[in-house]
């Protein structure tokens, strides 16, 4: 056999380069679910509260600064991302967040867990946006596709957490869970030191400014309307799912379980859009879900049955699983130039609308009844099916004038 043919058999065999990156995206989304899903799992158990001697109002203070520092992170990291690269900016942040855990681990006040929560949320938020601009740049050719299945890994990183804290919150005590929480991002910082990731996009400029100046660009701010809609309807769905099945008469282990089908099918759903995004124009894709989540509200606001219930979370999980990311993707293909900012911007959109969803749910319900929680998130869908058939309608007009399609750069490697 030729050396040149056995070069070639090495060359076949050789891990891609851009599978390497979407490792390391895959990680990042998965610290990024586990912040997400920490402080809501172990304020639930009676040893923080000793701990932390918190009450209501204080934890819920806790997780409105955990999502502050996520809001302001994604303002700033857009123009960090676009100046310093991608290495940098992950290195940091996995570090932070693993510095936060570690600062919950030896935590014995309210005041050393606030500023906890707020790194906490500032390094997370920051992953967030680096890995997703990160696989939107690497992955020019099928962005949404691959947007959705690093969503896949932002549920599992989610699940793990509350699964991992059952299974060992009889054998660990509440410092040692943080220290085996701190390990996952400290291992990935360590990945990202050796990892080599794409050129910088605007070498050496850093503008804060850059990332509101964003909302000008192509189709940006409607995506974030979008994105705002979006988000407030998944932040409703998965706060208020189980109250809303348990004043109805379901016992608390059915309620959570529920739960557990809207996260399970949100996973599913991410997972089938990826090939399907393949052959479906995105706004079509969009369309669909909003549709299909409007179905499982109505389940939702009939439902008389822990059955019905569960049909209707699994709708909606299903419905609502792709749409954020495939919207991520459409946003990336029409400003290739500055993903750091557009991405940062419509993160920060959508994390107005987490915010502010659930706090609308909560007023319906103390005004007439909990009842009409459901009717926030398919009002909504609606919204989302309107922006969808909106921006698909800009897609047919940009085509028909035979605009071109803007230049990128090849993916490669020039950062250490």
């Amino acid at each position: 056999m030729s050396e040149g043919s056995l070069r070639g058999r090495s060359d076949k065999q050789s891990i891609s380069p851009r599978v390497v990156l979407f490792g390391g995206a895959a990680g990042g989304i998965m610290i990024f679910g586990s912040v997400l899903a920490v402080l809501g799992t172990v304020l639930g158990l009676p040893e923080m509260h000793e701990r932390l001697r918190l009450d209501a109002a204080q934890e819920g203070t806790l997780f409105l600064l955990l999502y502050v520092g996520v809001f302001f992170s994604n303002l700033a990291i857009g123009p960090l991302l676009q100046a310093l690269g991608h290495k940098w900016v992950l290195l940091a942040s996995a570090i932070l967040v693993a510095a936060s855990l570690l600062g919950f681990s030896g935590a014995h006040s309210f005041g050393v867990a606030i500023g906890a929560a707020m790194v906490l949320g500032f390094g997370g938020g920051a992953i967030n946006t680096g890995v997703n601009t990160l696989v939107s740049q690497v992955y020019v050719d099928r962005r949404a596709s691959m947007l959705n299945l690093l969503g896949v890994f932002h549920g599992a990183g989610a699940l793990f957490i509350p699964l991992g804290t059952a299974a060992l919150a009889a054998f660990a005590t509440i410092p040692q869970l943080f220290l085996l929480a701190a390990l996952f991002p400290l291992v990935c910082a360590v990945y990202y030191s050796f990892l080599k990731f794409p050129a910088t996009q605007v070498s050496g400029r850093i503008s804060l400014l850059d990332t509101l100046r964003a909302i000008r660009y192509p189709s940006v701010l409607l995506i974030g309307m979008l994105l705002f809609f979006e988000a407030g309807n998944e932040a409703v769905v998965s706060s208020w799912t189980s109250i809303y099945a348990g004043s109805i008469g379901l016992a608390p282990r059915a309620a959570t379980l529920v739960l557990a089908w809207f996260w399970a099918m949100v996973i599913v759903g991410r997972a089938l859009a990826a090939p399907l995004l393949m052959r479906v124009a995105k706004p079509k894709v969009i369309l669909g879900g909003a549709i299909l989540a409007v179905i499982g509200c109505g389940l939702l606001l009939s439902a008389k049955s822990f059955v019905t219930l569960s049909l209707g979370a699994a709708i909606i999980g299903l419905a609502l699983g792709p749409i954020f990311q495939t919207a991520l993707g459409a946003a990336g293909d029409r400003n290739q130039h500055s993903l750091g900012s557009v991405y940062g911007l419509l993160f920060a959109m959508a994390m107005v609308g987490g915010m502010s969803a659930p706090w609308a749910v909560g007023q319906i319900s103390e005004r007439y009844s909990l009842r009409y929680g459901p009717l926030l998130p398919l009002v909504g869908s609606v919204c989302v099916g309107v922006l969808a058939i909106l921006l698909w309608r800009g897609e047919r007009r940009s085509r028909m004038k035979n605009l071109p399609e803007p230049h990128e750069q090849p993916f490669t490697h020039v950062q250490g």
